[in-house]
């Protein structure tokens, strides 16, 4: 049965959406909500994807179109949406090179080299001070002479030259070189301690086999990995 917590966010939202969405978009809206009406993460996430996407479709005549969907990453619902063998996102696999080592790991390092889009890094404890960083892409760098060509690409110095980084250089860094190059990095530990769960979450993900007990780790580890990340 559904908390009071998840009624109350079905209720008052699927209400605001029901009075300008079309009856179509509706129902399709209020089936994946029972989907991931389990979890209030699932759910949370759920929430906030439609109302960026209807706040895209409500600006497609106005001037703010294309500054909502540049903000959100959402142009509007996709055509393939009116298929009922579809649902979305739960239909499609995900593509864990683009979701991790294209985007949330160079993302990560944006955050903490203070040039994370446009946010205000000024004074926050997980940024890595310039100087700090030059030498964590060094000694990157130096890492090539040590190990084997058979764990993959050798990994350049990613403080001068991240853009000639690939997925498997993310993967390479990131499982291998940077818990060594960030240990101490951090003005505060904690921020260490979190990169190094991400790691042991995604050395789990890349198993050869995985059984439905740690899917089930991986699943609430995640999660618990995320509200670190809010907090």
């Amino acid at each position: 049965m559904a908390s009071a917590h998840v009624e109350c966010a079905i209720s008052r939202v699927f209400l605001a959406f029901a009075l300008t969405m079309s009856h179509f978009n509706a129902i399709r809206f209020l089936e994946l909500i029972l989907v991931n009406m389990m979890h209030p993460i699932s759910l949370s996430v759920l929430l906030k994807s439609f109302w960026n996407k209807h706040a895209v479709e409500m600006a497609s005549k106005n001037p703010v179109h294309e500054e909502l969907a540049k903000e959100y990453g959402i142009k509007g619902t996709p055509v393939l949406s009116i298929l009922s063998s579809l649902s979305f996102p739960l239909s499609f696999p995900f593509n864990f090179m683009h979701l991790v080592w294209e985007n949330l790991i160079p993302n990560l390092i944006l955050f903490w080299t203070a040039k994370f889009k446009d946010l205000n890094h000024e004074g926050k404890s997980y940024v890595i001070a310039p100087c700090i960083w030059s030498e964590v892409g060094a000694m990157t760098a130096k890492c090539s002479a040590t190990i084997p060509a058979v764990f993959g690409a050798s990994v350049p110095n990613i403080a001068m030259k991240q853009f000639q980084i690939t997925a498997e250089m993310y993967a390479n860094w990131t499982l291998y070189i940077a818990p060594v190059v960030l240990c101490g990095r951090f003005k505060k530990n904690k921020y260490y301690k979190h990169f190094m769960q991400l790691v042991k979450l995604l050395k789990l993900c890349l198993l050869f086999e995985i059984d439905e007990t740690t899917l089930k780790q991986i699943d609430e580890a995640f999660k618990s990995w995320v509200q670190g990340y809010e907090t």
